[in-house]
């Protein structure tokens, strides 16, 4: 689904093929011009059912209000454009509908190394380049794309783990250690990259849920994002999964 605009008249129009149907929407002017219709838009959407709703709203001059524009199109007249997107694609992102908090983020990454302080320490990297990386684990384009949205929190866990103020230097790979365990169990189990994270993901929630007070959703998020970076720092995801799929 893409919202874009402006146009200066809004629109809508659905693109079908035999992978996706695309959906686009476009708004009307943010500003009052004399010829464009000041429009924007709203939307939602269930990622357990996939039903969305996206909803026009348009400036009324003489009342100064907006109200809801039900005639941008025929599938407008009740007042929105309702639609299902499938399953497939945006359920594995799984990403927050708000901004993570950073602070709270950071709180996370000390707990979590205080908790795992027992493990013993490991620091061997092998430095490969990502898209190769990604190739060689079978990851999904959804995979990728959510590595990137995320990786913008990467210098966070950098600062924790990297900064003496947070953890000394001697204890600096007890997370990555822990972290690079966990793969190596998995990886002869399951058929690729994205299954393994899932997987870990899974593991260590089941581990530490009850040790660390975050919701389900923020806890699981922020073990996403320390494993990505895990992953860009190459502990993990140096091996090849396309070998087991040719055998």
């Amino acid at each position: 689904m893409d919202l874009i605009g402006h146009v200066h008249i809004p629109a809508y129009f659905k693109e079908a093929n035999n992978i996706n149907d695309i959906y686009c929407f476009t708004a009307g002017s943010n500003i009052i011009d004399g010829y464009a219709q000041s429009v924007f838009l709203t939307g939602s959407v269930n990622t357990d059912s996939g039903e969305s709703e996206v909803v026009y709203h348009k400036w009324d001059e003489s009342n100064e209000v907006w109200h809801i524009h039900n005639t941008v199109g025929r599938l407008t007249r009740e007042g929105s454009y309702k639609f299902t997107l499938k399953k497939k694609g945006f359920k594995e992102v799984d990403l927050p509908s708000v901004r993570l908090d950073e602070d709270e983020f950071r709180n996370f990454l000390l707990e979590f190394h205080e908790i795992l302080a027992s493990h013993p320490s490991s620091g061997n990297f092998e430095m490969k380049d990502i898209n190769d990386k990604f190739k060689n684990m079978l990851c999904s384009n959804t995979f990728k794309v959510q590595f990137d949205k995320l990786s913008v929190y990467f210098p966070i866990v950098d600062d924790i783990f990297n900064s003496p103020n947070f953890i000394s230097f001697d204890k600096k790979f007890i997370v990555p250690n822990v972290i690079e365990t966990e793969y190596m169990d998995l990886l002869p189990k399951l058929k690729d990259g994205p299954a393994i994270v899932k997987q870990m993901i899974e593991n260590f929630y089941g581990m530490y849920h009850d040790k660390l007070e975050f919701h389900e959703h923020a806890l699981k998020l922020y073990l996403r994002i320390v494993i990505y970076w895990s992953i860009h720092e190459c502990d993990i995801f140096n091996d090849d999964k396309r070998e087991v799929v040719r055998q």
